[in-house]
């Protein structure tokens, strides 16, 4: 966020990510999904970097990230694509492509040849967790076919999953501010941000539709909301920012309300928050 929008960037950001009800959640239970979304939002960061420069120290430590994300859960293996969004969308006109092609190829070479030492050990004990994970993504386990994957009502099913989790943690606030942040990708054409979110499409077609799988992308959508409104300033005309700095201002009063007064009888317990009926079903 400070790379992207300075200061000011970065503070917006941090409230919305300390005010998240489905973060607070989630990053209390003991699951690998936290794990691996420190992971990876720490390869986004070290990936976004290729916009200032080609250092070949990002690049190895974007793999390292990558596979240590990938070794903590493996639904995160869509997000091997980082280092190809970053070399896509990240490259200043001065620059020649190679240099990002070689960045993009050492940071594959780390993640991928990490992994693969991974797999063998791996499977040298009998034990296959990359192929148990896809079989269960992709067909659970051969108990559907391969055609239901791509069925279209099943994928309506699992997007309606996904606007339930949005409303059901955070209410109509974080919808104004995921509005925000859609309307500053497109508007600002921010590629690597919306690249970014290519996975989403691999959790909708997956069998298998868990909230806690849902922590990368909503993470990175408060992120584009906070930088969002720090990008509506700057585009406001003078006479206008003073409705935006009023309208925002109830907006985070009541994203602060949500998550406050929710928990305000057990600051450090999570099971008070508001959740969605699935997750109630599953977590108390």
């Amino acid at each position: 966020a400070k790379l992207s929008a300075n200061l000011s960037g970065m503070i917006a950001v941090g409230l919305l990510l300390i005010i998240s009800p489905y973060h607070f959640f989630f990053e209390r239970l003991a699951l690998s999904d936290s794990i691996s979304t420190v992971a990876v939002t720490g390869a986004i960061y070290f990936a976004f970097r290729l916009k200032y420069r080609v250092n070949k120290w990002d690049a190895m430590i974007v793999g390292v990230l990558l596979f240590a994300a990938v070794g903590a859960k493996t639904g995160t293996l869509p997000y091997l694509g980082i280092p190809i969004a970053a070399g896509v969308a990240l490259r200043p006109r001065e620059r020649r492509i190679m240099e990002n092609v070689r960045w993009v190829v050492l940071a594959l070479g780390m993640g991928l040849g990490l992994l693969l030492i991974m797999i063998i050990a791996v499977r040298l004990r009998g034990l296959d967790f990359i192929g148990n994970s896809l079989s269960l993504a992709a067909s659970n386990r051969a108990a559907l076919n391969l055609s239901d994957m791509f069925s279209p009502s099943r994928l309506l099913t699992n997007i309606s999953y996904t606007l339930d989790l949005w409303f059901g943690y955070f209410q109509l606030p974080g919808i104004v501010f995921a509005l925000i942040g859609i309307a500053w990708i497109l508007a600002a054409r921010k590629g690597y941000f919306l690249l970014l979110f290519a996975p989403v499409l691999a959790l909708w077609l997956g069998i298998p539709q868990e909230n806690r799988y849902w922590i990368v992308p909503t993470a990175l959508m408060l992120v584009c909301g906070g930088l969002g409104i720090v990008a509506a300033f700057k585009w406001a005309r003078p006479y206008w920012r003073g409705f935006l700095a009023i309208f925002l201002g109830f907006v985070f009063l009541g994203a602060f309300i949500n998550f406050t007064v929710s928990r305000a009888g057990a600051p450090f317990q999570p099971l008070v928050l508001p959740r969605t009926a699935r997750d109630v079903g599953q977590y108390t």
